[in-house]
């Protein structure tokens, strides 16, 4: 288990120098496709998830700082050193025990707040299913819901649309079609990883700063999805279909798996100032 929570402090650490260089690239290119956003999320998570990395000679991490060299690591890896005779054992003995204990006082922390957000997981997937039990079917896999407040897709392998009753129909189309680009993007899947990938590094703030910051772009690039799809003269209806729906519910909106809508004010921002990128611009963002 220290071995592993070894791994993971690396990879979190390392990751962190990538996290920095990608939120000061979306506040440099703000009128980038926020799908290029999402794509380098991915990179963050892969960087989070793989114990390894492609050698290049450019990188965003300073070659000194590569890895994390913590003092009880050789300890645990290679052994405690026999020290020099002019050093007194009795020391250096109880400053590797010490090393040692701390690294185990860590990884049993770590293991803890990955088990509390684990069983948030399950406790949110399963009050989201119970409140799900009395959804009636309107059409296809769309469903609508007396105990939800805002639409969500819920569920991985066959996900639903689920509204809420009081939604009008003027409003609902649109409402729909956001919710299906979400299922046609493969979104659920984003949002899965991303809980993931925060399970297992919860104690860096950077990785808790990503995981909201990718919500906001997908939803942002659904939104975006969706004007492509239906055509620049729906943006104001849009907007008000997303002003009157939207609760703003915060990080977790009722489950981890379930995407809701929220930020409502910057969405409707980045809706006003949207125009169909330059192919220019989307060959930046590739690069």
């Amino acid at each position: 288990m220290n071995t592993i929570f070894l791994n993971i402090l690396n990879m979190s650490f390392c990751a962190g120098w990538l996290i920095l260089a990608i939120v000061f690239l979306r506040l440099l290119f703000r009128n980038i496709p926020k799908w290029g956003c999402v794509l380098l999320w991915g990179l963050v998570a892969l960087r989070l998830l793989v114990p390894f990395s492609v050698e290049s000679r450019f990188s965003l991490i300073p070659a000194t700082m590569a890895n994390v060299e913590l003092p009880f690591s050789e300890n645990l890896e290679a052994g405690i050193p026999s020290p020099p005779p002019t050093i007194n054992t009795d020391i250096v003995a109880d400053a590797a025990t010490r090393n040692i204990d701390l690294l185990s006082v860590s990884s049993i922390m770590w293991c803890v707040g990955v088990l509390f957000l684990a069983v948030y997981f399950v406790y949110g997937y399963c009050r989201l299913t119970h409140m799900l039990d009395t959804a009636v079917l309107l059409r296809d896999n769309v469903y609508q819901c007396e105990g939800i407040h805002s639409s969500i897709v819920f569920g991985i392998i066959h996900p639903k649309i689920c509204i809420p009753f009081r939604v009008d129909e003027s409003n609902m189309n649109h409402i729909i079609a956001h919710e299906k680009a979400h299922i046609r993007r493969g979104d659920h899947w984003w949002k899965l990883i991303g809980y993931f990938v925060l399970m297992l590094h919860w104690f860096n703030p950077l990785v808790w700063i990503s995981y909201i910051l990718l919500g906001r772009d997908i939803e942002i690039a659904c939104d975006e999805a969706v004007i492509r799809k239906l055509g620049e003269n729906v943006r104001a209806d849009y907007s008000a279909s997303l002003l009157k729906l939207a609760t703003g519910h915060g990080l977790f909106n009722g489950s981890p798996l379930a995407f809701g809508e929220n930020d409502p004010v910057g969405r409707v921002r980045n809706l006003s100032k949207w125009k169909r990128p330059a192919l220019w611009v989307i060959i930046l963002c590739v690069i």
